[in-house]
């Protein structure tokens, strides 16, 4: 998707309407219903966090989480900020992670077991995994990026 995109200089609504007419505002569709769905659970995981830390009311640490976000999207100079500020937060992710991982002595040896051969194979699992690390709202917002920024060609 990268590759097609950032050669060809085009969103990726443009050349799927080339290949298939009227696909690539399905497309589009598909990616804005599915970027609201994982909006919703950002939304919703960010109060789950906040009810943890703080005791806080879930549907108060909506509102707060939603209305922080909508003040970020809102402000013009926030990319930048945002794109800092998302190197920091992830080192300090990855840093507690890594943190949790070695002070809990996970059973290393059954996680590796079981992520080759597991005993019980679920299509739900597999699909929440997969959707959430590799989802195709992230790899098509971050393909236009440098199409929007005029960066395009082999």
């Amino acid at each position: 998707m990268w590759r097609v995109i950032g050669v060809s200089g085009m969103h990726a609504r443009d050349p799927a309407n080339k290949v298939l007419p009227g696909s690539g505002y399905l497309l589009a569709v598909l990616v804005v219903l599915g970027g609201a769905v994982f909006n919703i659970g950002n939304i919703g995981g960010t109060a789950l966090g906040m009810n943890a830390m703080f005791g806080m009311d879930v549907k108060l640490g909506a509102a707060i989480s939603a209305a922080i976000a909508v003040a970020i999207f809102l402000s013009k100079r926030a990319g930048v900020a945002m794109d800092r500020i998302v190197v920091v937060l992830g080192v300090l992710m990855i840093s507690m992670v890594l943190y949790v991982a070695i002070v809990s002595d996970p059973p290393v040896g059954e996680a590796l077991r079981q992520s080759v051969l597991p005993d019980e194979v679920s299509f739900l699992i597999i699909t929440t995994l997969i959707g959430g690390t590799v989802g195709g709202y992230i790899t098509y917002a971050g393909a236009h990026r440098p199409v929007d920024s005029g960066i395009t060609g082999t």
